[in-house]
């Protein structure tokens, strides 16, 4: 008991100590006295300017690195997980050519290639309802840059429900006749977006995340469908058609600069895209018989 005791005496005043540095470490008890170290205090500026249209003081540079911090140790986590266990591997059917298949092979396939040409349209007009939604949203919908980014948080959100959405009514509607309906609503989104003002425009620009949610894994799922052996290689064909991500911002972003930085024309850009999702999902889906 004694020597319990003389060890607590021992004990506290280190720990008293410590607990002030980790405190004066995250700013003091109003979160404001940052002492240690000075990088991290909310006067330290570690960039000029702003970084999409924040400022960017020690606190929140703080927060950030613990995010990286976290979001790094969790990748360890699954990149460990998939080392030390040994996934089953898929079981041909039987009665089906196990044959290797090739490009070429799969390249034959009519609705696979409109699928490869439906995912490049559909992937580019993605990336361009999401990278410009700040922009529109503040140029059409008349909001500030905060509004605006919390606007896009809904839009994530609204994307995943769709998603789910979708998943439950893929069973009971035939998923080229969703596709249809999806890419019809969102061309009219799209001309929403383009000539309407105030809150229609975020109402749009949100509605996009919402249908067209349902597009990549519904073009992806009718493009393999029938391809037999050639299944695996005609996937990687509709997978690299994700280059449409990297190619049609590009001429969003020209048309927007033509149009004296009108950014509501640009997006006759993606309303272009769902066109041709749209024509996939009416009649380049349909399988044919191959020689």
């Amino acid at each position: 008991m004694v020597a319990a005791a003389d060890f607590a005496l021992i004990v506290e005043p280190g720990l008293a100590a410590g607990l002030d540095e980790i405190s004066e470490f995250t700013g003091g008890e109003d979160g404001l006295n940052f002492k240690n170290p000075a990088w991290l205090s909310p006067s330290f500026v570690p960039f000029e300017g702003e970084i999409l249209g924040l400022a960017i003081d020690g606190r929140t540079l703080c927060y950030w690195l613990i995010f990286a911090a976290v979001l790094g140790l969790f990748l360890l986590l699954i990149a460990g997980v998939f080392l030390v266990n040994r996934f089953p591997e898929f079981a041909e059917e039987e009665g089906k050519d196990n044959g290797a298949g090739s490009l070429s092979g799969a390249w034959r396939h009519s609705h696979l290639r409109a699928a490869v040409v439906a995912q490049l349209f559909y992937v580019g007009a993605q990336v361009c309802v999401t990278s410009f939604f700040i922009r529109a949203a503040i140029a059409g919908g008349g909001v500030d840059e905060k509004t605006a980014g919390y606007y896009l948080s809904v839009y994530g959100l609204l994307f995943m429900g769709g998603r789910f959405a979708g998943t439950a009514l893929v069973s009971r509607i035939a998923p080229s006749r969703l596709l249809t309906a999806y890419s019809g609503v969102c061309i009219l989104l799209c001309l929403l977006a383009m000539y309407a003002e105030g809150r229609f425009v975020v109402f749009a620009l949100g509605g996009l995340g919402f249908f067209m949610s349902i597009m990549f894994p519904t073009i992806f799922s009718l493009g393999i469908r029938d391809l037999a052996e050639d299944t695996k290689p005609g996937s990687s064909l509709i997978v690299m058609a994700i280059i449409g991500g990297a190619l049609f911002p590009v001429l969003m972003g020209w048309i927007i600069d033509r149009s004296g930085d009108d950014i509501q024309r640009g997006y006759a850009v993606p309303l272009a895209c769902f066109l041709v999702v749209l024509w996939y999902g009416m009649k380049g889906y349909r399988t044919k018989k191959q020689p």
